[in-house]
């Protein structure tokens, strides 16, 4: 998590929450379209990077605002997180139903 007193924004980022081969291209075709998806629909950042050992991670990034004024502070850090697990969550049941759609095949 990223904060800083004078900013009124934070920035939650799990780095790493899917990662696979980066030679495996039907995991790349997969991962590439889900993460499409989610970042046409949700309201958090979906990208993947390729590492200098051959993996293609996939990272989730949430961006919101944070100050004392907000009602409900706890409901609404709730929401965020919840919001940010449930993205890591899709990931996963997504790109396994690309995966079973495809052996349907």
């Amino acid at each position: 998590m990223e904060a800083a007193n004078d900013c009124m924004f934070v920035n939650l980022i799990w780095p790493w929450c899917y990662s696979f081969s980066k030679f495996d291209i039907d995991e790349f075709a997969r991962v590439r379209q889900v993460v499409n998806e989610v970042n046409l629909r949700d309201t958090l950042s979906v990208v993947y990077t390729i590492s200098d050992a051959d993996d293609v991670a996939v990272h989730i990034k949430k961006h919101f605002l944070l100050v004392s004024q907000i009602p409900d502070l706890a409901d609404y850090l709730k929401l965020m997180l919840d919001s940010f697990f449930r993205t890591a969550r899709t990931l996963d049941l997504e790109i396994e139903k690309c995966r079973l759609q495809e052996c349907e095949r």
